[in-house]
C-alpha cells in the first residue's frame, strides 16, 4: 500500500522517490516510518567508482543533481486502539522532472510471456504501444537475456554449460529440431578443444559432396575460442557440417593445432565417408596441413582474394627480406633462369648490385612469324576456308609505340577484316588494356626476351616498345586482360580496386614476425626496399591471370595448354618481368612462397584437372557473417554456450531449410526455385545474352563448352558471351537443371546446342559421376513427372526421386565408379578420352553442318522473295497507283531500303577495288567490314546496281 502511495505521489509531482529505509516507531515499537527520497538529490547520489589508471578510467556522465532535499515519509500507526497514515512531502527546489528510463511493468510481462521470440521481434512489438520510449532497446535485451539464459546456462564454466548442451543435442528435440553430435578429439597439452557435427546435414549430403572449405572466425564468444566450420559444397552453395572449438590455454607443442584439426576432419572422412576431392582454405598452414594430410589424393586450392591480399601486403612491407632463395632447385626445372639473379642477401661480395626501376622499363616484345598449322586452321567449329589460311599465313609486323601502332604488310597484300580486328585488338592494347604479356603468342609461351616459341602459333610479328604510358592502371600493364574486350568485368573491377589499394597502400617498415614465413628476416640497410610501388599493380594482375588458367580453357586465341605448359609460361612471365625490372627481392618471394613445385599445387587451379566449382572460401566467410550480423547481432561477444546455443537452435535450421530446397525433390510436380547458384547463372547468362560482340571469329564449341576468347578463366560461371549467343535462347526450365560440371564440358543441356541444330537429349544420371559434378537426381526433364518408377532406359521416375532412392542408392553406386575410374590405368585412361573427343569433332561437325543447311536454305527463300518482289513492283510503277505506293511504302520503309542499299553499295564497291577497311573507324566502316567478311570475290559477278 505504501508504495502505491508513494508511485501515486511521484506521478502527481513528476519527481520519482525511491525507497530508503523503514523503521519501527514508538515506545511499543507499533508504529512504522517509511522514508523515500528524490531520486535526483545530489546528497543522495553513489560516488563514483573510479580505478587509478587514469588511461581505463571511463568519462560517462551522472544524471544531474540537485540540492532539493526531496523527501516523502508515511507514518503507519498498526495499533487497534488508534490507526492512523501520516504523511509527508518536502521538495525545496523545483528542478526537472525524473526521466524514467527502466522497463514498464507491462513490457516486462510481454517479455515474458514471449519466450519463442527473438530480441527482434519483441522490440517491434513494443515499438507499436511505445513509439518513442525512454528505455532503449539494450535494456529490453537484457532483460530478455537474463530469463532466456537458463535455456542454454547449465553452469558456471562455458565449456561445461557448452558440453552439457552437445549432450542435450544428441537426442532429436534436445537442442531444437536437428541432432548435434559431439566429435571426440584428444586435447593436447595447453589447448582447449569442444567439436561438433551435424549429423542430419551430413546424411542428406555425404555422397555428393566433392568439395569442402574451412575458415575461422574470432570474435563471436567472450570465452576467446576461435570456432572453425567445415561447410560442403552442393550445387555451388555451402552446407555447414561441423564446427570446431579452439582455445590455448597455456605452452602447447608445435603442430598441436593442426593435429586437432586433423582429427576434426578426419571425423569427417572415416565416420560420414565424406569422398571430398578439393579442400579450401586461406593460407592458414595448420588448415592446409590438416586438408593435405585428411584428403591426401585431393586438390587443395587456397582462396584466390586471400591470397591475392597476401601478395598485395607483403609487396607493401618495406624492409623484410624474402626467405632464402633456392636458385638451384629454380634452374634445375626453368633453364632460362640465371643464377647471378639473386637477392640482395645472397649475391656474393663481389656481384654486381642488380637496382630495381621505380618505374616499370619499357620493352620491346615480337610475335613469330610462324604460320597456323594448317591442323589447327579453324574458325568457330569448322574448317578454314583456303582464303583463311591465306591471310593467316601471311607474314606482317605490328610496331606499337607509346600507344600508336603501325602494321607493315608484305608488298601488294590487302588489309583485311582479320586485320582490321588486329588493329582493333593493338590499339585497345595500347590504350591500357595490356601490358606485360602483350607478346606472347597465342597459347601465351614467350621466350626469354619476349620473343614467342615456336609454339606460339602467330600469324604476326608484333613489336611492343611498352612504357609508363601502356602501364595504366586499368591494366596494371601485367598482361592480365591482354586485349581482352570479353573478360569478365566485375571480376577484372575487384582485381583493380585491390591494385588500387596496393598503389594506394601506406607503406609499412616491417610487421610482427607471425605474419612472414621461415626464413624472411628484416633488413638492417635502412635504404632496403623490398618491392617500388610502381610494379606492385603489375605484380597482382599477372598473378591474377596465373590464378585463373587452366587446362580446360583454351589460351587467348589459341588452344588449350597442358598443366605443365601453363606453369612453365606462368614461371617464364613472373621471371622476366622481375628480371626486366630489376625486381630480385620479388623474383627470390615469388618463387619461395608462390611458384616452386611445392608452393605452386596450393593456389594454381591449373595444378588439378579438376575445375572446382569454389575458387574462394566466401561460402564460409558469408556464413560467419551471417552468424555475426544475423544472429548474434544484439550480443557483444556472448557466452560459449550461448552462441553454440544459437548456432544449433537458430542457424542450423535456417541451413536445412535452405538445403532442402537443392534437393530436385523439393516441390515435385510444381515450378522449380532458382537456386542460390541459378539466380546468379541465369543474370550472368543474360547479360552475355545483350552484350555486343565486336564480330570477331573466336574458335568455339559448344559441345566441348569452350571459347578461346579468354573470357571464361575469369567469369564466375565459366561463361562467355560467344557461347551464350552461339546457342538458342535456352526455356526457363534450363536454369533451374543446369549443372556446373568440374570436366569438359563444363554444362551439358538438351538446350546447349549449336543454332541451327536439333534439341540434344537429357543424358542419364548415370553416364556422368558425382565427381565431375553429374549430381543430380531428377535428371531427365518432364519425363521424370510422367512415371513413377524408372524405365528400361534407365531414366528415373517422380517416386524414385520423391522417395530419395537416387540419392540414397544409385548415387553411393556412382561414387564407387568415381573410384574406378581414379583407378584406371593410363593407356585405357587416355583411349577412353581421345574416343570422347572424337564424340565431340563428330557431333561439332554434325551440328556445324546442319547450321550451314540451314543458312543456306533461308537465304536461298530470301533471294527467291526479292525476286518475285522486284518482278511484282517492274509490273505494277507503270500504273501508279497511289494507294498501292503509300501502302507498299509504309511496308517498305527507308530503314529496310537503307540497309539493303547498304549490302548492295559495300559488296559493289569490294568487287572493284578487292579491298575493305582494314581498321574501321566508324560504324559505317564496320558495317562495310560485315558485309564483305568472306565474300568470294572470284566465283561472283560484278553486281550492276541502279538506284531507283
Amino acid at each position: 500500500m505504501v508504495t502505491a502511495v508513494v508511485k501515486a505521489i511521484s506521478d502527481t509531482l513528476g519527481w520519482y522517490f525511491e525507497f530508503k529505509d523503514s523503521r519501527p516507531r514508538g515506545r511499543d515499537r507499533t508504529k512504522t516510518l517509511w522514508t523515500y527520497t528524490c531520486a535526483q538529490w545530489s546528497a543522495r547520489q553513489n560516488d563514483p567508482k573510479k580505478i587509478d589508471d587514469v588511461s581505463k578510467q571511463r568519462d560517462k556522465q551522472q544524471m544531474p543533481s540537485f540540492e532539493c532535499h526531496g523527501r516523502v515519509t508515511v507514518l503507519v500507526s498498526n495499533t487497534t486502539a488508534q490507526q492512523y497514515v501520516d504523511i509527508t512531502v518536502s521538495h525545496h527546489e523545483d528542478h526537472v522532472p525524473y526521466c524514467v528510463i527502466s522497463l514498464p511493468p507491462d513490457v516486462q510481462k510481454l517479455i515474458e510471456d514471449s519466450p519463442d521470440k527473438d530480441p527482434t521481434q519483441i522490440w517491434n512489438e513494443i515499438l507499436r504501444k511505445y513509439p518513442n520510449p525512454n528505455f532503449t532497446r539494450d535494456s529490453v535485451y537484457q532483460f530478455w537475456h537474463d530469463r532466456a539464459k537458463a535455456k542454454w546456462t547449465s553452469a558456471v564454466d562455458e565449456i561445461i554449460s557448452a558440453r552439457n548442451l552437445l549432450k542435450r543435442g544428441a537426442e532429436p528435440g534436445g537442442l531444437g529440431k536437428y541432432r548435434v553430435e559431439e566429435i571426440p578429439i584428444e586435447e593436447p597439452d595447453g589447448l582447449s578443444v569442444l567439436a561438433f557435427s551435424l549429423p542430419d546435414m551430413l546424411e542428406s549430403w555425404r555422397d555428393r559432396i566433392r568439395e569442402a572449405a574451412i575458415d575461422s572466425a574470432w570474435g563471436t564468444n567472450r570465452a576467446g575460442y576461435e570456432i572453425f566450420a567445415a561447410l560442403g559444397e552442393a550445387y555451388g552453395s555451402g552446407l555447414p557440417l561441423g564446427y570446431l572449438c579452439l582455445k590455448t590455454t597455456g605452452e602447447s607443442a608445435e603442430g598441436s593445432n593442426q593435429k586437432v584439426l586433423e582429427a576434426f576432419l578426419k571425423y569427417f572422412r572415416d565416420r560420414w565417408g565424406l569422398t571430398v576431392k578439393v579442400t579450401l582454405s586461406d593460407k592458414n598452414w595448420p588448415e592446409i596441413g590438416a586438408c593435405q594430410r585428411t584428403w591426401p589424393d585431393a586438390k587443395h586450392q587456397l582462396c584466390f582474394w586471400h591470397c591475392l591480399r597476401a601478395v598485395r601486403k607483403r609487396l607493401a612491407t618495406l624492409r623484410r627480406q624474402p626467405a632464402p632463395y633456392n636458385a638451384g632447385e629454380a634452374m634445375a626445372e626453368f633453364p632460362f633462369i640465371e643464377p647471378a639473379f639473386l637477392p640482395i642477401s645472397q649475391q656474393p661480395v663481389a656481384a654486381p648490385d642488380i637496382v630495381a626501376s621505380q618505374k616499370p622499363i619499357p620493352r620491346i616484345v615480337v610475335r613469330g612469324l610462324a604460320p597456323t598449322s594448317p591442323a589447327e586452321d579453324v574458325v568457330g567449329d569448322r574448317a578454314a576456308s583456303p582464303a583463311e589460311q591465306a591471310r593467316s599465313n601471311r607474314p606482317r609486323v605490328v610496331l606499337r609505340l607509346a600507344g600508336k601502332t603501325v602494321t607493315i604488310l608484305s608488298p601488294g597484300e590487302y588489309r583485311t577484316m582479320a586485320e582490321q580486328e588486329e588493329k582493333e585488338e593493338l590499339d585497345e592494347m595500347a590504350g591500357g588494356e595490356t601490358g606485360e604479356n602483350g607478346g606472347s603468342g597465342e597459347n601465351g609461351q614467350s621466350g626469354e626476351n619476349g620473343m614467342s616459341g615456336e609454339s606460339g602459333g602467330s600469324d604476326a610479328a608484333t613489336v611492343d616498345v611498352e612504357g609508363s604510358m601502356a602501364m595504366s592502371s586499368k591494366s596494371g600493364g601485367d598482361g592480365s586482360r591482354d586485349g581482352m574486350e570479353n573478360v569478365d568485368d566485375e571480376f577484372w573491377r575487384r582485381v583493380a580496386r585491390e591494385a588500387k589499394g596496393c598503389d594506394q597502400d601506406v607503406d609499412d617498415e616491417d610487421a610482427p614476425d607471425w605474419e612472414f614465413d621461415d626464413g624472411e628476416k628484416k633488413s638492417k640497410d635502412p635504404n632496403y626496399t623490398f618491392c617500388p610501388a610502381p610494379h606492385r599493380s603489375a605484380l597482382l594482375h599477372l598473378f591474377t591471370r596465373h590464378f585463373t588458367r587452366h587446362p580446360i580453357f583454351p589460351a587467348r586465341l589459341g588452344d588449350t595448354e597442358t598443366a605443365k605448359q601453363i606453369r612453365a609460361n606462368a614461371v617464364k612471365e613472373m621471371y622476366f618481368h622481375c628480371k626486366r625490372n630489376g625486381l630480385a627481392e620479388v623474383w627470390a618471394y615469388m618463387w619461395t612462397q608462390w611458384y616452386s613445385p611445392k608452393r605452386w599445387s596450393l593456389w594454381a587451379r591449373s595444378s588439378s584437372p579438376l575445375l572446382s566449382r569454389l575458387r574462394t572460401t566466401m561460402t564460409v566467410e558469408n556464413h560467419w557473417r551471417q552468424l555475426k550480423h544475423q544472429y548474434l547481432r544484439f550480443t557483444h561477444r556472448p557466452r560459449l554456450d550461448h552462441a553454440i546455443y544459437v548456432i544449433c537452435t537458430e542457424m542450423v535450421p535456417a541451413y536445412m531449410v535452405a538445403a532442402s530446397r537443392l534437393e530436385d525433390s523439393h516441390r515435385l510436380g510444381r515450378a522449380r526455385q532458382l537456386t542460390p547458384f541459378g539466380v546468379a547463372f541465369k543474370a550472368n547468362w543474360k547479360r552475355k545474352e545483350e552484350a555486343k560482340v565486336s564480330g570477331r571469329e573466336y574458335r568455339t564449341c559448344v559441345k566441348r563448352w569452350q571459347c578461346n576468347c579468354g573470357a571464361q578463366e575469369t567469369d564466375p560461371h565459366h561463361l562467355c558471351k560467344h557461347l551464350v549467343q552461339a546457342v538458342p535462347k535456352p526455356p526457363p526450365n534450363f536454369f533451374t537443371e543446369v549443372v556446373r560440371r568440374r570436366t569438359m564440358p563444363l554444362y551439358r543441356h538438351p538446350a546447349l546446342h549449336q543454332l541451327g541444330s536439333s534439341p540434344g537429349k537429357y543424358w542419364h544420371a548415370e553416364d556422368g559421376s558425382i565427381t565431375d559434378g553429374d549430381d543430380h537426381e531428377g535428371v531427365g526433364g518432364h519425363a521424370v513427372l510422367r512415371k513413377a518408377t524408372r524405365d528400361e532406359q534407365g531414366v528415373g521416375g517422380w517416386a524414385d526421386v520423391a522417395s530419395g532412392m537416387a540419392k540414397n542408392a544409385f548415387k553411393r553406386s556412382r561414387m564407387r565408379v568415381d573410384v574406378e575410374s581414379d583407378s584406371e590405368a593410363g593407356p585405357s585412361r587416355r583411349r577412353r578420352i581421345q574416343e570422347e573427343e572424337d564424340t565431340f569433332e563428330e557431333e561439332a561437325e554434325q551440328a556445324e553442318g546442319v547450321e550451314r543447311r540451314a543458312l543456306k536454305a533461308a537465304l536461298s527463300r530470301l533471294a527467291e522473295r526479292l525476286h518475285q518482289a522486284a518482278d511484282v513492283l517492274d509490273a505494277q510503277l507503270p500504273h501508279e497507283n497511289m494507294i498501292w505506293m503509300r501502302n507498299i511504302r509504309a511496308t517498305l520503309t527507308e530503314e529496310w531500303e537503307g540497309k539493303l542499299e547498304s549490302l548492295l553499295t559495300d559488296i559493289q564497291k569490294y568487287e572493284r577495288s578487292g579491298t575493305n577497311p582494314t581498321w574501321p573507324r566508324n560504324r559505317k566502316e564496320q558495317a562495310a567490314s560485315r558485309h564483305t567478311m568472306g565474300y568470294q570475290l572470284k566465283s561472283t559477278r560484278r553486281l550492276e546496281h541502279k538506284s531507283t
